[in-house]
């Protein structure tokens, strides 16, 4: 009995894991792991296989989209990030967390230099630095639903009444000041 071609399927199934593996995650050393061959594997595959070296090829860029992909989301989408006032976290009246989207202006610089108009330009000319980072924008306010809106008000005012009684207390005590 030949087993030379169960062990030929066997090597090309493994190959195909690797490619896949590597498509997302990016490092040879994790998709040899995920493959279940050594590092050393995929160099030895890369060295004599045409067809291995074209899919591995092909794998990278399928790699790179998923980065350009990433980027994309995170600048121009946004990721889920709970609402700080005053680096404090803001509840809703449940108590449960308020979340807002995060947008990113530095992955957002970093893509808009792949544009023409763009890609001379210092990203510091390119990049709106956030105020800080717990500042939101308008848009944030206007996309939360009227509980959480609300919540935020209530967590405002008593900010601004905790503020306002500190001044007056400061008042009181200095008043040639």
């Amino acid at each position: 009995m030949d087993i030379q071609p169960l062990h030929d399927e066997i090597r090309e199934a493994k190959k195909e894991r690797f490619l896949l593996a590597f498509a997302e995650q990016g490092t040879i050393k994790q998709a040899a792991q995920v493959a279940g061959v050594h590092r050393d594997t995929f160099y030895a595959w890369f060295q004599v296989d045409y067809t291995f070296q074209k899919k591995f090829e092909q794998a990278i860029a399928d790699y790179r989209d998923t980065i350009r992909d990433e980027i994309h989301r995170r600048a121009i989408e946004g990721v889920p990030s709970q609402l700080y006032w005053q680096g404090q976290p803001v509840y809703d009246a449940s108590g449960n967390p308020v979340m807002t989207v995060k947008k990113s202006d530095a992955l957002l610089a970093m893509l808009a230099k792949t544009l023409p108009e763009f890609k001379d330009k210092p990203i510091e000319q390119i990049h709106t630095p956030v105020l800080n980072e717990h500042s939101f924008t308008i848009e944030d306010v206007r996309a939360l639903d009227d509980d959480v809106l609300e919540a935020l008000i209530e967590n405002m005012q008593r900010l601004q009444r905790e503020r306002t009684n500190t001044v007056n207390s400061d008042i009181r005590r200095n008043p040639t000041e």
